[in-house]
Formats: C-alpha cells, structure tokens, sequence
C-alpha cells in the first residue's frame, strides 16, 4: 500500500528584539501524521526542541526540531528508494599516488554495490570536467561499462571543483520522479584552484542543487585536505563531510554511504 504523508507545523508569531538576542514564540502545534491512504498507525512524530527560538546577528532566525523516524521493522517493510548518484572524482595532480590508486579502487567498489535501476553518472574533475559515464540504468549490461569508466582515472593538473560539483548535481537533479534520492559523492582533497574556489560560493552552488533534491556528500582525502571547502558543500546540502585517515578506507566509507543512502525512509520532507 503506497505512503503517503502530511507534515504540518504551525508556529506562533516571532518578533525580534534585537541582534543577537533571544526570541521567545508561543507555538500553537506542532502535527504530524504519516500513514497509508486510508489511515494507519502514524510513524513519524515531531516537536520543536524547545520553545526559544534564536535570532542571529545578520537577522536570520533559527528553529531547531527533532523527528522521530520508524522503528527499524517498519523501516525494513518499506521499499527501497531507487537512486539517482552521480559520483565525481578529484584527478588533479594533488591526487596523484596512493590517493588516486585508492580512489580508483573505491569507485569500482561504489558501482559494485549500487542496485539495478539505480541510474548512476561519473564524473572527473582536473583543469576541467570529463564526463566517464552519462546517467546509466544500473543492469548487468552496463554495470561493467560503468566500472570500466573508472578503471582508467588518472591524477594531473588543477582542480576545477567548482565545475565538477556543479555538473554532478546537474547530472543527478536531471533524474526522473521514480528516482527520488539524489546524491553526489565527491572524492577529493578540496584544494580548489580553478574557476570559483571559496568555501562560500561552493556552499551556495550545494545548497542551489538542494532545490532539485539533490545533497552532496564529500569525503576528504589525506591528511591536508580543505576541511572548510568540503564541509560547506555537504553542510549547505544537508549532505554529509567524511574524513579519509587513510588511502584503503575509502571503499569501506562509499559502501556504507550508499547503504545508508538506501534506507532513505522519506523524501521531500517540509517543516
């Protein structure tokens, strides 16, 4: 029986008093209700975490808020989302070694554990963006096409960041509606150098992408990789920042990225 789910939150009225300062609301309720078509038991709740709510000092205002997911046999009875990836990969020189030998390895592993009909897209990133792989169904026909597109990374040259996250989110967001988890997994150093390179304007690109239900996830790689690049691009798309310690974990981390990827239990989500 398909889902379907109603999130409401109704909010008192806020006033700001000033930079900085707290605003007390009065909230009126807080309802939601998640179940089958003609009713059920509801298995998502939510409440504001409390009922102060912070004004910053540029005037934004922030509301934190918990939600209670299903317990994991309702989770388990639910079926899969099938997902639309688009994995791109850092091949500057700033790669070269055991990170892009790594790299190379872990994204064979990445396609090896993706479902069929999963639609998957790879991309490389040095001076420019080479796309190795357009968006593809996931099947036995072409699962091999997509791992032989990896095969062959090589690192050299820049690092034009900016321009192979902004294709893997294009490329991902392009997605059909039968595809509702929209994921970026980017492998990098974060040591940007061509085209628009700050943390800022990175974060706005991630957080552009979110309008199409697409978030990034970045895993960092080596000891100096950029910290605050990576973070704002998967903080800005409610994505996640993973910290590589060493070469070989990078396989380990995309498959636990695309298992958890896979119990995505809700989409499109509004409070």
């Amino acid at each position: 029986m398909r889902k379907k789910a109603w999130l409401s939150a109704v909010v008192g009225l806020l006033v700001a008093c000033g930079s900085g300062e707290v605003v007390v609301a009065q909230p009126s309720r807080t309802v939601v209700t998640v179940g089958s078509e003609g009713g059920g038991e509801a298995w998502v709740g939510g409440a504001p975490v409390r009922t102060d709510v912070v004004v910053g000092a540029d005037g934004d205002t922030f509301v934190g808020v918990w939600i209670d997911a299903p317990s994991a046999p309702v989770a388990r009875a639910m079926q899969r989302h099938p997902m639309s990836l688009s994995l791109v990969v850092d091949t500057s020189g700033s790669m070269a070694g055991p990170k892009i030998q790594n790299a190379r390895l872990a994204a064979q592993s990445f396609l090896e554990n993706v479902a069929d009909g999963d639609i998957v897209s790879v991309f490389a990133f040095a001076n420019g963006v080479s796309p190795l792989a357009p968006p593809t169904v996931v099947g036995p026909a072409t699962r091999n096409r997509l791992m032989q597109s990896v095969a062959m990374l090589r690192a050299g040259g820049g690092t034009n960041l900016h321009g192979g996250v902004d294709a893997a989110i294009s490329s991902a967001g392009a997605a059909p509606p039968t595809h509702p988890v929209r994921r970026v997994v980017l492998i990098s150093d974060g040591h940007a150098n061509i085209g628009p390179s700050d943390p800022g304007t990175l974060g706005i690109l991630a957080a552009r992408g979110t309008e199409r239900a697409v978030q990034v996830s970045a895993i960092g790689v080596g000891l100096d990789y950029d910290e605050n690049t990576l973070g704002s691009l998967a903080v800005q798309s409610s994505g996640r920042l993973y910290h590589l310690e060493q070469p070989f974990q990078l396989a380990a981390i995309l498959e636990s990225e695309v298992r958890l990827l896979a119990n995505t239990i809700a989409t499109d989500a509004v409070i």
